[in-house]
């Protein structure tokens, strides 16, 4: 996710930087489903401190669709240590009323 523009302060940084992955999420999942009828795609969402001598918290964004045949895109999410990581779909990004 574009980071470059946020504030490097991590207290100030992870709540702009989550607003702005959940936003892109939601946007692009509503979209899908709109576009496409696409309900099974899922969306991953991590938060980690990048490795680098500044390590300022960064994010990633990837999309993909789980397939019977294939292994997860994370196959055990509760045992991620090393960043914080939610999946989203479609149904949790439901457009406000």
């Amino acid at each position: 996710m574009t980071d470059y523009d946020l504030p490097t302060a991590t207290d100030e940084r992870a709540p702009v930087l989550v607003r702005r992955c959940l936003a892109y999420v939601a946007a692009c999942l509503q979209r899908a489903q709109k576009d496409f009828g696409d309900t099974a795609v899922r969306a991953y969402v991590s938060l980690s401190f990048a490795d680098t001598d500044e390590a300022p918290l960064t994010s990633h964004v990837t999309f993909c669709t789980p397939l019977p045949d294939a292994l997860p895109y994370i196959s055990d999410l509760e045992s991620v240590k090393d960043a914080a990581v939610g999946e989203f779909s479609a149904e949790d990004c439901l457009p406000w009323s």
